[in-house]
């Protein structure tokens, strides 16, 4: 049985260069196996979406943080454990005739002996600064 994630964001839209907020929680609590658990900012570019269907998606991770059985931060995090990760200033979401920016909060818990894991995606758009 895959392991439950919870991943909330306080907002579905962030300025460039602010903080995504957010927290997240494993309902079951982090199941004995846990080898890492990994918590990532991704922007996915999707292009070719003119001709009304979607080609190659390319992605980019700017922000990352793990915890691992290994460093022994696994029994650090709390329940629910918040989080910030700064939006980027160069690059904000967008959806045009050739191709659109996405972008997510991702949790990854890897667990067992063959290192199976579960993924939770949570989408949001950055927007730009006021500056």
């Amino acid at each position: 049985m895959k392991p439950m994630i919870e991943l909330k964001l306080s907002a579905d839209h962030y300025r460039a260069g602010e903080g995504v907020n957010g927290c997240f929680r494993f309902p079951e609590g982090v199941p004995a196996d846990v080898t890492e658990v990994e918590l990532s900012l991704v922007r996915f570019v999707n292009r070719s979406i003119s001709r009304g269907k979607e080609g190659a998606i390319h992605w980019h991770v700017p922000a990352f943080q793990a915890w691992t059985a290994d460093e022994k931060t696994l029994s650090h995090m709390l329940d629910p454990q918040p989080f910030s990760l700064i939006a980027p200033v160069d690059s904000r979401s967008y959806a045009g005739m050739l191709f659109k920016i996405e972008w997510c909060v991702r949790i990854r818990l890897r667990f067992g002996p063959t290192r199976k894991d579960v993924v939770k995606d949570v989408m949001f758009n950055i927007i730009p600064s006021l500056t």
